[in-house]
């Protein structure tokens, strides 16, 4: 093997438990931390599996396919590995070379809608011993819309899968040994029907719903291997330190405590008619949000609700030029002049201050030649923010969901020498790991606990700077948040 593979006792402790539960006919799941090798543990799986056994690994992204399969060929040309032929499928090339990369190489790295595509045609080519499901809580929908929940009709079931999942786990060979990989499992998705919402334990799907039935899936969680092997002496090598970073800015406040006051008072009506159960508990905006299914579409605070949410989002996470329109609209003029005296259209900042702080940092980073990473919601900003730093002439990279050359940015922006910044998007930034990254700016935060830890760690070892309007309901967004990320997640993360 590679001598630049270091010897970790957690991860051969975790070879040994795939390799137990596959040898007795269960598959499994693996939780483990991000940056602490999943790639690695798949790779050295290798060395104790027969020559001939065909390896299928299933990973979210193209990049993600790529990347992996170049790693893996790095490796074993470094180590000498004989017997495992590598090959990886995307998009780019024709079905018949698809099928002969299938049928000339025993180890193949894919998408799921690449696969989905060539075993929907030809379903012969599905004759695997092993199935690595890379990322697998990426495939159970966050918010899953049920016809009618049913626990045990499977058909029903399909809906919690993300496309392509509900066809394709059905043209995978369920005698294979499916081997789930994850940063983080304690998550939990939501289920809407018609009538009703409730929340499911993301694990419990995967294996209820994702797994082949019949066949006993055995659970290894972090909590685990942290108690029963070395992990722990590697957690510090592995830490984030996440700094929150307030941007004061007087006018922006003021119309973010109006949107806020409003909603208030819309959450207030809605609980009364819909939530009288919960009267004796403080409602919140975001206990409405998880409830808005069960809400009649057509009641007129529901909809009022829904539009203050999305424009207060705006605000925090867009640019004037996006979010002003929205402010602009008679109903909205009508609430900011009932909250803010003297409000008028000139009050409306020209340019966002939050994109001028993330501007300065990234600028001061990257002339002192570190590597920046920012994340932002919107492609707006992001196309905002590189303008302002090409006005400083930083070296930019730009990756959103409208990128098509996405693999050659990463690459360029990795080798790049000097200082230099990335910005990207949550389509774009999806299932990279940019361990070259000295610091990573958040932009802007959503609710979701998991999905920002692992935002936090695309940067692995990267020091982490989140931007919020100071002194508004942003600022206990981002406590609320980090708050349940440390009781989640703590592991390898330190919240200054």
């Amino acid at each position: 093997m590679s001598d630049k593979l270091e010897a970790r006792g957690y991860q051969l402790y975790i070879i040994g438990r795939i390799l137990k539960a596959c040898g007795s006919g269960r598959n499994i799941i693996v939780e483990l931390d991000a940056g602490m090798g999943k790639r690695v543990i798949s790779f050295l799986l290798t060395k104790y599996l027969n020559p001939s056994d065909r390896v299928l690994f299933i990973t979210p992204s193209r990049a993600s396919v790529r990347d992996t399969y170049n790693f893996f060929e790095k490796l074993a040309r470094e180590g000498n590995l004989k017997g495992f032929k590598f090959g990886f499928l995307s998009s780019g090339i024709g079905s018949s070379y698809r099928e002969y990369i299938i049928k000339n190489n025993n180890f193949i790295f894919t998408t799921p809608v690449t696969l989905a595509n060539i075993l929907s045609k030809n379903p012969m080519l599905s004759k695997f011993d092993y199935i690595i499901l890379n990322e697998v809580d990426k495939y159970v929908k966050r918010v899953s819309y049920v016809p009618v929940y049913d626990e045990v009709t499977d058909y029903l079931a399909q809906y919690q899968l993300v496309y392509p999942w509900p066809k394709l786990k059905f043209l995978l060979p369920k005698e294979a040994c499916w081997i789930g990989l994850s940063g983080t499992l304690k998550d939990v998705h939501t289920i809407r029907s018609r009538d009703d919402a409730m929340f499911k334990p993301e694990l419990e799907t995967i294996v209820k719903v994702l797994y082949p039935k019949g066949k006993e899936v055995d659970i290894v969680k972090m909590d685990d291997i942290l108690s029963k092997t070395d992990a722990s002496k590697y957690i510090w090598s592995n830490l984030t330190v996440v700094k929150k970073i307030p941007v004061n800015d007087r006018i922006i406040k003021q119309i973010l405590d109006g949107l806020t006051e409003a909603i208030g008072d819309i959450t207030k009506i809605l609980a009364s008619r819909y939530l009288k159960e919960k009267e004796n508990e403080l409602v919140s905006s975001e206990l409405i949000e998880k409830a808005i299914s069960t809400i009649p579409r057509d009641d007129v605070n529901r909809i009022r609700f829904l539009r203050l949410a999305l424009i207060r989002k705006f605000i925090t996470a867009s640019v004037p030029d996006h979010y002003k329109r929205f402010i602009l609209r008679p109903s909205i003029m009508r609430i900011m002049r009932r909250k803010i005296e003297n409000f008028a259209e000139n009050m409306i900042p020209h340019e966002s201050s939050k994109v001028s702080r993330a501007v300065k940092i990234a600028k001061e980073w990257a002339l002192s030649g570190k590597k920046v990473v920012i994340l932002s919601s919107y492609i707006v900003t992001a196309v905002e923010i590189q303008k302002k730093l090409k006005e400083h002439d930083i070296k930019t990279f730009l990756l959103t969901g409208k990128t098509h050359n996405k693999g050659k940015i990463i690459n360029s922006f990795k080798e790049e020498k000097s200082g230099a910044v990335l910005i990207m998007t949550p389509v774009g930034e999806r299932d990279i790991d940019l361990p070259e990254a000295d610091l990573l700016i958040v932009h802007d935060v959503i609710n979701t606990p998991k999905t920002m830890y692992q935002r936090f760690k695309r940067g692995r070892r990267a020091y982490v700077a989140i931007l919020y309007y100071n002194e508004t309901y942003e600022e206990e967004k981002v406590n609320k948040l980090l708050n349940r990320i440390k009781n989640k997640y703590p592991w390898s993360i330190i919240i200054e």
